[in-house]
């Protein structure tokens, strides 16, 4: 008997939130970011239902993004077709939810952790990638084809690798067990190089560099700081170079060619007048697009936008695009440039607020870390996050997007939660 009731007890008290890994899994194994949207909510029902209260979350840098919500959805309403702009709303819904139910799980279970959960999704993803890699060898011939089988949820890992690298080696803590640790650190780190993807790696370096100087600055422990970068820089080097060895000099080669042209794909300066220069340049394409788009729009377009369901026109549209009908009408629902697609939809306004919300982790961190000490892990990874958001924004959709960013946005709801409950406790002891 007592047996059975320490197995019981170790199977209360993980920490883990498991509703949420099993919508991540569900993800993973195909189902569509619609139903898994419904199950999100139907959580959050049941969490209300079970907890017996209603909660009002308050998070940093919401509120404008929620106000241009509001403003776009009524002016798309207006000014759009009904189809586009249900498709507009389905882009941005998600991922906001996401972040109100990272709130509410800390709010009604308090001795649950969000962060260690999604420990636990970047380690199911990362096993979930190397099954596929280990039942397909074939991809390792073929570039795209690595990338597509290895890279699943790729964002979502590298943000995920640096909050475990900071907790467990800035901060020094055991999250799981030693060898526990290890063996999750170096399974996400082996999937991010093998997917050879050029933003998680840029992501990546800025978030880890971003905690590293938080590091020095806080806790005065520059020395001790810079010998932890050198190992983790030595290993990790050790341990690409490992990666890299195993792939054919064929995939090396064209993940050279691609990190070459990295600036070039974005670099809106350049004339592009042809549509072959239009799909190799693509995301500087896009962003030029939208960037005429808006100057040709009047003043209130300029400031508001012209509402969810507006798309972006483009002149050249590849011919993959029209056989699997994209565009509607010469124009495409959203840009692989989150800023800018809010930018015609939401106007200066909506971008402002987006480019808030991004940044309300690093404004937490700097504002409260010396203030809460107690939370200097939760707020030095929350201000890592909101550089790995931004950048992702900037070239992978980010928050406006058809794929949603799920562990970003509910660690962002759970820290805001966490940083809320330490105020009201200094409140009351006052």
């Amino acid at each position: 008997m007592p047996r059975i009731n320490s197995v019981l007890s170790l199977k209360k008290n993980t920490g883990i939130i498991w509703p949420l890994v099993l919508i991540q899994f569900l993800r993973l194994i195909g189902v569509s970011d619609q139903v898994t949207f419904v199950i999100i909510l139907g959580y959050i029902i049941f969490m209300f239902i079970n907890a017996k209260k209603i909660i009002i979350p308050h998070i940093i840098g919401m509120k404008l993004y929620l106000i241009f919500i509001v403003y776009a959805t009524f002016i798309g309403l207006l000014m759009q077709s009904t189809r586009a702009w249900g498709r507009d709303l389905f882009y941005i819904l998600p991922t906001i939810t996401i972040i109100f139910s990272g709130y509410f799980c800390n709010e009604i279970y308090p001795e649950k952790s969000v962060l260690k959960t999604i420990y636990v999704i970047g380690f199911m993803i990362s096993i979930v990638a190397f099954i596929k890699l280990l039942t397909n060898p074939s991809v390792l011939n073929e570039f795209s084809d690595l990338r597509q089988t290895i890279g699943i949820e790729i964002y979502e890992v590298s943000m995920i690798f640096v909050a475990f690298v900071i907790e467990k080696i800035f901060f020094g803590k055991t999250i799981f067990s030693k060898v526990m640790d290890i063996l999750i650190l170096f399974l996400m780190l082996a999937q991010i190089i093998l997917s050879f993807g050029r933003t998680q790696i840029i992501m990546i370096v800025a978030m880890l560099v971003f905690a590293l100087i938080c590091n020095i600055i806080y806790n005065r422990s520059f020395i001790n700081s810079i010998v932890r970068i050198i190992i983790i820089a030595l290993v990790g080097v050790s341990f690409i170079y490992a990666c890299i060895m195993l792939v054919p000099n064929d995939i090396y080669n064209d993940f050279s060619e691609k990190w070459e042209t990295t600036s070039t794909e974005i670099n809106t300066n350049q004339e592009i007048d042809t549509e072959l220069e239009a799909l190799e340049n693509w995301r500087a394409y896009e962003m030029q697009s939208a960037t005429k788009q808006w100057k040709k729009s009047n003043v209130f377009a300029m400031l508001f936008g012209k509402g969810l369901g507006e798309g972006i026109k483009i002149k050249f549209v590849p011919v993959l695009w029209k056989q699997l009908q994209i565009t509607e009408n010469g124009k495409i629902a959203i840009l692989h440039n989150g800023y800018y697609t809010v930018l015609v939809k939401g106007g200066i306004i909506g971008t402002i607020a987006m480019i808030i919300l991004y940044l309300s982790g690093i404004y937490m961190m700097f504002r409260y870390i010396k203030k809460y000490p107690s939370l200097a892990k939760e707020l030095v990874i929350a201000g890592a996050f909101s550089v790995g958001g931004a950048i992702q924004g900037y070239v992978v959709n980010g928050i406006f997007t058809l794929h949603y960013m799920f562990c970003w946005a509910a660690y962002m709801g759970y820290v805001n939660s966490k940083l809320n409950n330490a105020k009201a406790k200094v409140d009351n002891e006052n």
